[in-house]
């Protein structure tokens, strides 16, 4: 198993990482807003948002692909406040089964 985990510190994502609330608001007060706030982005925002006020502990999985092809998932973890970085379907079903056998 090779996850890798990695800081959920606000301050350590990029601003157009979309679905952060931390990053909207370093949006609007930098004025980065004008063409980004694509239906997509805006749909992750506000269910972000209902997450955050519902206080879900939940995790989120999102699949990301890089420029070369290559799939990578990241899971966020709201009861840890910790990502993860996992490079195969497999490793998530590890991951998860891992998370809710360790409560």
């Amino acid at each position: 198993m090779a996850f890798s985990e990695i800081s959920a510190n606000p301050l350590d994502q990029p601003i157009d990482q979309p679905g952060s609330v931390e990053n909207l608001s370093q949006s609007i007060k930098q004025g980065n807003l004008k063409g980004n706030l694509t239906p997509h982005r805006l749909s992750d925002l506000w269910q972000n948002l209902v997450g955050f006020l519902a206080g879900t502990s939940e995790p989120k999985i999102q699949e990301l692909s890089h420029k070369n092809g290559s799939i990578v998932w990241e899971i966020y973890d709201p009861y840890t406040q910790s990502k993860t970085i996992c490079t195969s379907e497999n490793e998530v079903r590890q991951w998860i089964e891992q998370r809710y056998s360790s409560k």
